[in-house]
């Protein structure tokens, strides 16, 4: 389905869903950063880190997990 969205816009948003994938860091709980990738490349599409996590070594995080999912993935 399209998920309630109004026209195609449940679809496109559901492909983008299932043709990407997102990996994310939790700390106590909260999101504390996530990437979107590419699938088969692993290469960052997008990425984020709250102001209140950075500077504490996450992004080099997010990013060796992402490395790691590049491999489960191909």
């Amino acid at each position: 389905g399209n998920h309630n969205l109004p026209g195609s816009l449940g679809k496109g948003l559901f492909r983008s869903v299932v043709r990407h994938r997102a990996i994310g860091i939790f700390r106590e709980e909260r999101l504390a950063g996530y990437a979107i990738l590419a699938p088969f490349s692993g290469r960052v599409l997008q990425w984020a880190i709250p102001p209140d996590f950075r500077r504490k070594g996450l992004g080099k995080a997010l990013l060796a997990r992402r490395e790691s999912a590049a491999q489960v993935t191909a």
